[in-house]
């Protein structure tokens, strides 16, 4: 319901927009300033799905979008890592099972986000990044993503 919801309202906001990719952007800059990581994530992506190169800007974007998104999934994989070692300290086997069941869809979202962003990374972005300082920026990124993997790898 609300990513949703706000996807509608940032349509009628960037109506005006000269075209499709600085719509994209814009969209993303306000979900940005609204805290709606997922929707600027679902934009970004957008924007990297069409093979263009990025503006200094919009790389900041990609990788804000993608970072605070990733970084909610580690925070609490580290959390519930917490409860599952107490839960197998204190004797607590069905405690433990959940936990390790819900390690483990945390893990598969992880790993889901991880490789979208190093399919987007070699597939669409780094085929049209012709500066050096861009290439260094998402092969950076992408390194760090693979890195993210290796956590619980």
């Amino acid at each position: 319901f609300g990513s949703s919801v706000s996807i509608v309202f940032l349509e009628t906001a960037v109506s005006g927009m000269s075209s499709m990719r600085d719509e994209l952007v814009a969209r993303a800059q306000i979900a940005e300033q609204a805290n709606r990581h997922a929707d600027m994530v679902h934009f970004m992506r957008q924007v990297a799905e069409m093979g263009t190169t990025f503006s200094h800007e919009e790389r900041n974007l990609f990788s804000v979008a993608y970072k605070v998104y990733i970084g909610d999934r580690r925070s609490a994989r580290r959390a519930i890592r917490s409860v599952g070692t107490s839960a197998a300290a204190g004797d607590e086997a069905q405690k433990a099972a959940v936990v390790e069941e819900y390690l483990s869809k945390i893990e598969g979202e992880t790993r889901g986000i991880c490789d979208e962003v190093c399919r987007l990374i070699d597939s669409n972005i780094l085929p049209t990044e012709h500066s050096c300082e861009g290439r260094v920026f998402f092969l950076k990124m992408k390194g760090d993503y693979k890195r993210y993997l290796a956590e619980f790898a």
